[in-house]
């Protein structure tokens, strides 16, 4: 039987991850607080001006989670918005049919791809870029 804890088990899977080609991130996300576990990587978030000034309206001290948003990385700020965006999609299945629920979300933009593996206690998210951009 394997005693091996679950940091152990994130960090073999994480650093396994990371290695893969195209995969710039990875974090692990605490499914019901919202908080971040474990981050490798680096991703910026680039924000437009409308949505920097749209920020600068609200309170510099909650990020959305209870959490002190300053000195934030850009990591953390996706992991957030990562969060709040699979308990929307739980919420949107949910009412679709109660006895269904995620097992994978991937999220496509021009520059990146974002796989997101729900589980009752963790979100797992790798985020890949896409090549030829």
């Amino acid at each position: 039987m394997d005693q091996s804890s679950p940091q152990s088990s994130w960090s073999t899977t994480m650093a396994r991850l990371s290695s893969k080609a195209g995969v710039v991130a990875t974090v692990v996300i605490d499914s019901s607080l919202g908080s971040v576990i474990q981050t490798s990587g680096h991703y910026s978030i680039s924000h437009s001006k409308s949505s920097q000034s749209a920020n600068s309206a609200r309170p510099a001290t909650e990020n959305g989670l209870g959490q002190l948003a300053t000195g934030s990385s850009d990591l953390e700020e996706l992991a957030a918005m990562v969060w709040k965006y699979v308990k929307s999609t739980e919420a949107l299945i949910a009412d679709i049919d109660s006895e269904d629920e995620i097992k994978l979300l991937r999220l496509r933009t021009r520059k990146h791809e974002l796989v997101i593996a729900p589980d009752p206690k963790y979100i797992l998210v790798v985020v890949h870029e896409i090549s030829g951009v």
